[in-house]
């Protein structure tokens, strides 16, 4: 069952339309039926990642590998990066919310809006000139959306409904994001070391090994100094 009022942030026939073929590929469960305000899926014979999971070496090298193969799968139709189109969205509905209680009316006249509208163009330029490879992304890689199989050890993504064609770093740092669990507490958020971990599992799921410590810096410094010249 879908929650009230999903349908103003979640768009349901991009959902159904992905679902079909991350399926296909192997991707969460399968999708059974849809009715009126919900589906009805397979059961995955799993459980749920907890924020501590999401540390574990052998879980973040697994998420890694997975989310590489994830990234290779082609949904057809456009594949232009749908991450400004949502924050926009998104942006359109928090700016015109309203509120009875007089407390939570108060913090949210605090919020400038336009500040956070020109921001968010200056962002938007600032993707537009980095020429970032574009995937599939999942969009909502937290802990709530990675299931786990711990006797078969095998690992499953679930939840489909903000999947998208999107930057792949996008998808990536909001995978480290997550780090910081429910509390949002972001000491929480992966060392470079951790995030060296996964680089490489995601790199080569093969051979991670065979991705050095140079390599990974001359990755990061290559998109630091692109990043600059764009500023």
């Amino acid at each position: 069952m879908y929650g009230p009022n999903t349908e103003y942030v979640i768009d349901r026939e991009r959902e159904f339309h992905a679902i079909k073929y991350l399926s296909a590929a192997g991707f969460g469960a399968k999708l059974l039926a849809v009715f009126g305000n919900g589906m009805v899926q397979s059961f995955i014979n799993a459980r749920t990642l907890t924020p501590e999971d999401m540390r574990k070496p052998k879980l973040v090298a697994e998420i890694a590998k997975q989310l590489h193969k994830f990234h290779q799968v082609e949904i057809p139709g456009s594949k232009e990066p749908q991450l400004w189109n949502d924050i926009f969205k998104f942006f359109e509905k928090a700016s015109d919310l309203k509120f009875d209680d007089n407390e939570k009316r108060r913090k949210y006249e605090t919020i400038s809006f336009k500040e956070i509208h020109d921001e968010l163009l200056e962002l938007k330029e600032l993707t537009g000139l980095l020429n970032a490879p574009v995937v599939f992304g999942h969009n909502d890689l937290l802990c709530g959306n990675i299931m786990v199989n711990d006797e078969e050890g095998k690992l499953y993504f679930i939840d489909f409904e903000y999947g998208s064609y999107n930057y792949r770093g996008y998808d990536i740092g909001n995978h480290f994001n997550e780090f910081a669990g429910y509390e949002c507490d972001y000491s929480l958020y992966p060392s470079k070391d951790e995030q060296y971990h996964f680089f490489r599992h995601y790199l080569m799921p093969d051979k991670p090994q065979e991705v050095s410590q140079d390599k990974l810096m001359h990755l990061i410094l290559y998109h630091f100094q692109k990043l600059r010249s764009c500023l």
